[in-house]
């Protein structure tokens, strides 16, 4: 299906997976909530190792994390995402929702 936007003006859109969740005026509310709804996915992925998902969880920011380690901790999740042995699609594409939310949150929180 195409998108056609011919006469439009679009800046800082995040389509996340699809869902468009962040924008512009989205807050920090709104992002802490994307990356608890990433975390439990992340965690339920059943085609990754346990001690990989162990891993991977600790990497999430915490709500203590400074906010400026987020757009950074997103991208090595998801970089991490794309490299396990195992990475399904649902893992890669878990890893291009990661990417789009540290792009935002580079964006708008630091």
């Amino acid at each position: 299906m195409a998108f056609h936007q011919q006469g439009w003006t679009v800046t800082n859109v995040y389509n996340v997976n699809g869902d468009l969740v962040l924008t512009a005026q989205s807050t920090h509310a709104d992002l802490a909530a994307l990356i608890a709804d990433l975390r439990t996915r992340v965690g339920g992925l059943e085609d990754v190792p346990a001690e990989d998902l162990a891993s991977l969880d600790e990497e999430f920011p915490g709500e203590d994390a400074p906010e400026a380690e987020t757009p950074g901790r997103l991208t090595r999740i998801a970089g991490r995402l794309r490299t396990l042995n195992s990475a399904s699609t649902s893992a890669v594409e878990l890893a291009r929702t990661l990417e789009t939310a540290a792009e935002w949150a580079g964006h708008h929180i630091t």
